[in-house]
């Protein structure tokens, strides 16, 4: 039997518990993720002394930080297509340093706009770049 009439085949509750429980997997996975993203941050900006003016800007910086990173991910994307021909396979060091600088900038893009437009938060220029950079490391090690 073919993959795409087995639920086609499904009752309407079957159908509906499907749909349901990938629903709850995605949301759950969705929701892990937002977790850990945001008490990183409360325990990175507790560490780097950057200041916030309550739990709920925190929570904003974070839920915008993951929105805009899903359209620098595509950026990410694109750059390192582009650089997919210059970069070389016999030095994986230089590709490594190329991936890190450009993740690096497109991560302090991405945390430099939430800083100007966010008044709740207030990050200097120095802790915003070792952010970036942390992140971008982050980046690397989990491709």
């Amino acid at each position: 039997m073919a993959p795409h009439k087995l639920f086609e085949n499904e009752s309407l509750s079957g159908k509906l518990f499907v749909i349901c429980s990938l629903s709850v997997i995605i949301l759950t996975v969705l929701a892990l993720m937002f977790g850990i993203f945001y008490f990183g941050f409360l325990g990175l900006f507790n560490l780097l002394g950057i200041q916030y003016d309550n739990l709920l800007a925190l929570f904003l910086f974070t839920l915008l930080f993951l929105i805009f990173s899903c359209f620098a991910d595509v950026f990410e994307k694109l750059v390192r297509m582009l650089l997919k021909d210059i970069l070389i396979e016999q030095n994986r060091i230089l590709n490594y340093i190329i991936l890190f600088i450009s993740y690096s900038a497109i991560n302090l893009t991405v945390i430099s706009t939430l800083d100007y437009f966010m008044q709740s938060i207030v990050i200097q220029f120095i802790t915003q770049i070792v952010i970036s950079m942390l992140l971008a490391l982050l980046d690397i090690a989990t491709d």
